[in-house]
């Protein structure tokens, strides 16, 4: 008498206690290999869809992924012919298939709670156009076979089920092995630029990497701290240009209210003080109690503030982005997504937003008017 066979012989109470317990691979070996009532009878779509809602629940991810409730098929016209055949056949995948895919994903994925900001951001940017993000078996297929999965970092992991969501299909710009980042923002996003000269030369600032969510270097050896802080760089860095590259010149997002530079051979207190707070910005552990995303080449190093735009509740982005060159200035922008209604020729200051203001007003406080020469 075999294992499955052992499990037949249990009450029903206890064998639905007991596969709750098991593994999605356990889960799929079980169904494949009994006919009886521990295999497909019990594994079905309904306990899968409990175990989905448990998961989902689990890592407070229901306000930005979501399963399929019933299976679509996405196929138009303009895809080509051998996109139209691979969505074919992916779309045929057994609806019980796909629920133990995602399971067996979701399972070894590890933190999954670590992406949430990274989906929200995503959303506020304009690279995703609704949440939650409803996964489809494209993206269970996109995740690729057990061994390929099972042998990436946690972060990338995670990535791999909906990174080809952030993407177009030109002008590529690779971020690790086998995954993409592309250019496909559309939402604006608004800089005021503030340059500060500092005296020290840079320096690596990664100097460990947790397994997990490990030290990454895009194209042109841009290196974030960590994978995930990379990907949250690129979305905003790629947001930007492409406002730039899209929109004609009397249509430009940029607004430009006020620049300052200045040296440290001024002999005034107040400019001194500035470049000693602005070299805190770069370097601090704790920067106005907001999540930072820190990234660095061999001409300059970043730090992106992140204000708003990483929570649940947020209707737009708002980032500090603090660029040190390696002339030694360092800038400061302040970028945001919100949509005013105004032409961006009009947008003289930040009072101009009136959602962003008091955001930046709050976080920044008397550094509003350290940086800006007048309170905000």
């Amino acid at each position: 008498m075999d294992a499955a066979e052992h499990l037949e012989d249990l009450p029903a109470e206890i064998l639905d206690a007991l596969l709750s317990y098991l593994p999605a691979e356990s889960c799929a070996a079980l169904r494949s290999t009994s006919d009886g009532r521990a295999g497909c009878c019990l594994i079905d779509e309904a306990f899968l869809v409990r175990r989905l809602n448990k998961i989902i629940k689990q890592h407070n991810l229901e306000s930005v992924l979501a399963y399929e409730r019933e299976h679509r098929r996405v196929i138009t016209s303009a895809m080509s012919r051998r996109t139209r055949r691979r969505r074919r056949r992916i779309s045929c995948l057994p609806r019980v298939d796909y629920l133990l895919r995602l399971v067996f994903i979701f399972e070894n994925g590890g933190d999954w709670g670590a992406v949430r900001p990274m989906i929200l951001l995503a959303y506020h940017h304009g690279w995703l156009k609704v949440l939650p993000l409803m996964l489809s078996p494209i993206d269970v297929q996109e995740a690729d076979t057990k061994a390929t999965y099972l042998s990436r970092c946690e972060a990338v992991r995670q990535y791999s089920l909906f990174g080809h969501r952030l993407r177009q299909t030109a002008n590529g710009w690779p971020c690790c092995p086998d995954l993409m980042l592309l250019e496909g923002l559309a939402r604006e996003l608004r800089p005021t630029r503030y340059s500060l000269r500092l005296r020290d030369s840079l320096t690596s600032a990664f100097k460990t990497s947790d397994p997990r969510d490990p030290v990454s270097t895009c194209c042109y050896s841009t290196t974030g701290r960590t994978f995930r802080e990379l990907i949250i760089f690129r979305m905003q860095q790629w947001s930007d240009r492409r406002d730039t590259f899209q929109r004609p010149l009397w249509q430009e997002a940029r607004v430009c209210v006020a620049t300052t530079e200045c040296t440290w051979t001024d002999d005034s207190l107040s400019l001194k003080e500035r470049f000693t707070r602005a070299e805190a910005l770069l370097k601090g552990d704790n920067v106005y109690g907001c999540r930072t995303v820190d990234v660095e080449n061999h001409l300059t190093r970043t730090r992106l503030v992140i204000f708003a735009g990483d929570q649940v509740a947020d209707r737009f982005a708002v980032h500090l982005r603090v660029t040190k060159n390696f002339s030694d200035s360092i800038t400061l922008e302040l970028l945001t997504t919100e949509a005013t209604g105004i032409p961006s020729y009009r947008l003289k200051t930040l009072s101009d937003f009136e959602g962003t203001a008091p955001i930046v007003r709050q976080k920044m406080g008397k550094d509003g008017a350290l940086f800006f020469g007048k309170p905000l």
